[in-house]
């Protein structure tokens, strides 16, 4: 599962300090509002990147969403240039999303994956980079192996 590290230090360290405190009407509130900083005005819950068989499915689950138009989902090699390989448009708070990247089965580089979070006014935020190395079937590894034999 996807977190935001070194946001998520600071919100472990401001909870523990809530936790401490005596007037519990306010830590759920204090809990949100930072929340809501935090990740600006979409709020990511989980982000995943999991590879299954000839693809890998990429993932995510919103709280609030406020004035976003869509999320491009964009796949790299080497973490630096990032290509959109698909749209997804906003269905509203507490949503799950889905999107399958196909066709990688030749492939045996690690693929990195983020979203870009684009807005109505077309501003946007990016999250931080997943790794996967796409599952090759051992079918599909064992043949390739025997044709090398017989090159």
């Amino acid at each position: 599962m996807f977190q935001f590290p070194s946001k998520m230090v600071k919100l472990k360290a401001i909870k523990s300090w809530l936790c401490m405190s005596r007037n519990k009407f306010y830590i759920p509130l204090l809990i949100g509002l930072l929340v809501s900083l935090v990740f600006g005005k979409t709020v990511i819950l989980e982000f995943r990147a999991e590879p299954e068989n000839e693809k890998i499915v990429v993932s995510w689950r919103t709280g609030e969403e406020v004035d976003l138009q869509h999320f491009e989902v964009q796949r790299s090699t080497d973490r630096e240039t990032f290509v959109t390989i698909g749209t997804v448009p906003a269905k509203g708070s507490n949503s799950e999303y889905q999107f399958e990247d196909t066709g990688l089965s030749h492939f045996k580089n690690v693929f990195y994956y983020r979203l870009k979070i684009v807005d109505q006014d077309g501003s946007y935020e990016f999250t931080d980079t997943l790794p996967v190395l796409p599952k090759i079937s051992s079918i599909k590894r064992t043949w390739g192996t025997i044709k090398a034999l017989f090159r």
